[in-house]
């Protein structure tokens, strides 16, 4: 009778730790199992409410292109340009950098038969320009001695109001994302002058 007393006992023992471990385990999944279902609302939520950093904008380097050649350029239209001042983009030249940025050499002429050329980007987003060179003599460029960012707003002088029409009406739309390479050269191409031609000096 004693021996069979030992035995329940030792048999409900067992089966009482048994229990125990059980129920520990039960609580430790459930206790990870939480964790992880918060910390996806948290990640969640951040996404929602855009808790993350922005990334950080950086420019790109940038290869200054081929002297423009009379043959690639494309005059466009200026409203209240100075008068005879005729501008033309170098379509083979245009382009859109992976950071956003429009680069374009212009070409701007006056009817005294003098003429300017900048290797320039635009920067639709943040409504900005910067001039990387200037044409010489010898259809060569001059690299501008650390070129910054300037605002469009900050532009004075109807003769540099092009950066301001580029800006508008062909290369950015009213939110400042910029167009596709596509749709910029339509616009360019829809807004010629050909009137203008025999002031442009290359042969």
């Amino acid at each position: 009778m004693g021996q069979a007393i030992m035995i329940y006992i030792k048999t409900n023992h067992c089966s009482i730790m048994s229990m125990i471990w059980l129920l520990l385990f039960l609580q430790t999944v459930s206790l990870t199992w939480a964790k992880d279902f918060i910390d996806k609302e948290i990640e969640a939520e951040d996404g929602q409410f855009g808790t993350e950093e922005p990334a950080v904008w950086k420019e790109l380097s940038y290869t200054l292109p081929d002297y423009p050649k009379k043959s690639d350029l494309q005059l466009f239209t200026i409203p209240n340009a100075p008068r005879g001042y005729h501008y033309a983009i170098d379509m083979k030249n245009l382009m859109i950098t992976p950071d956003g940025v429009v680069h374009y050499t212009v070409v701007i002429t006056s009817s005294g038969a003098s003429q300017n050329i900048f290797a320039e980007g635009i920067d639709c987003q943040q409504q900005r320009f910067k001039q990387y060179a200037y044409g010489q003599q010898g259809d060569r460029w001059q690299r501008r001695n650390h070129p910054r960012w300037k605002s469009l707003q900050a532009i004075y002088g109807r003769a540099l109001l092009y950066r301001k029409v580029l800006f508008q009406h062909y290369f950015c739309n009213e939110l400042g994302i910029v167009y596709s390479l596509q749709s910029i050269k339509i616009r360019l191409q829809d807004n010629d002058d050909d009137d203008v031609e025999e002031f442009f000096l290359y042969e």
